[in-house]
């Protein structure tokens, strides 16, 4: 899809059908992928890349689509952002360019916060 503005994507009332984190090759891969229905009904799997702190807060039981209300990049100022870019740069002598990117769902109003060094959509 080429160089695509998370923030511009058409959140609002896209699903998430499915949810995979990958450490099949801890440290080396770390993903997470997501099966984003668009509100179009276009289909496409968006995977953040290089993942170094990941919240999930998910509710289970309700049946219903898990819908997105909104979605954006969090402020580079975010503390918990600045926590794992510091704790990093601290521990490890690695400087970090991250973006940490926050979903809000409609369906359980969960929240789910990825911080990634990159994210890519293509196609399902």
């Amino acid at each position: 899809m080429g160089s695509v503005n998370f923030n511009e994507l058409e959140w609002h009332d896209a699903v998430i059908k499915n949810i995979i984190i990958d450490r099949s090759n801890p440290g080396y891969n770390d993903m997470i992928e997501m099966l984003i229905i668009w509100p179009s009904g276009i289909e496409n799997k968006l995977t953040f890349k290089d993942v170094y702190f990941a919240n999930l807060s998910l509710n289970f039981g309700v049946v219903a689509y898990e819908s997105i209300m909104t979605a954006s990049i969090v402020d580079s100022s975010d503390p918990d952002l600045l926590n794992v870019i510091q704790l990093w740069e601290r521990h490890y002598g690695v400087i970090l360019e991250m973006s940490g990117f926050e979903i809000l769902t409609n369906s359980t109003g969960n929240i789910i916060r990825i911080f990634a060094l990159s994210f890519e959509i293509t196609n399902s």
